[in-house]
Order: structure tokens, then C-alpha cells, then sequence
């Protein structure tokens, strides 16, 4: 099964990334690592991730990022694929920035 991620979920890679470099030298790798293991983990088991029922029609499902767990990972699982649709801080508005999924 093979990992994608949409373009949104890239930026918000990037720019977590660009925040912890600003924060402490190293944090931005300590993150993509976490970040890596914790798509692995996703890859063999794509139902590990709770169904998130903040918008249901999209039928997401939401894990935390090893050793960042305010730091979420929202997916979708396919036959064929696990698409990242957004990685988001749980302190953000998760309803209104995932909208767009259904809008």
C-alpha cells in the first residue's frame, strides 16, 4: 500500500518544520523522523488511527505523531493507497481547517 500525501499536508509539513527550526536547532529532524515512523506504522496498520468524527462524510481517520502528540496526522484509507490529507496542531480549529474536504 503506498503513501501519499496531498499538497496541503506537505506545506503543513514545511511549515511545522520552519516553526521548530525557529524554536530549537535539531527539532525539525527530531519531528521528520517521528513524523517517517509514524506513517510506517500507518502503512501496516492503516486502521490504527481513530475514525475522526468531526466531519464524517470524509471518513478520516487521526493519529498522533510519535513523541509530538499534539501533532495529528488526518488520513484516508483506500484499497490501494493511504492518502495524508493534514497534519495539524490539536490546539488549531481542526473542524474549520479540514472544511475544504467537504466544501
Amino acid at each position: 500500500m503506498r503513501v501519499i500525501k496531498t499538497a496541503i499536508a506537505r506545506e503543513d509539513i514545511v511549515s511545522i518544520g520552519i516553526y521548530f527550526e525557529k524554536q530549537s536547532t535539531g527539532l525539525t529532524n527530531k519531528f521528520l523522523t517521528s513524523f517517517t515512523e509514524t506513517l510506517k506504522v500507518i502503512k501496516i496498520f492503516p486502521d490504527i488511527g481513530y475514525a475522526y468524527k468531526g466531519i464524517e462524510v470524509c471518513e478520516l481517520r487521526v493519529l498522533q505523531i510519535k513523541n509530538f502528540k499534539r501533532l495529528l496526522i488526518f488520513y484516508k484509507v483506500s484499497e490501494k493507497e493511504i492518502l495524508i490529507v493534514r497534519v495539524i496542531h490539536a490546539s488549531r480549529n481542526i473542524p474549520h481547517l479540514l472544511e475544504e474536504l467537504v466544501g
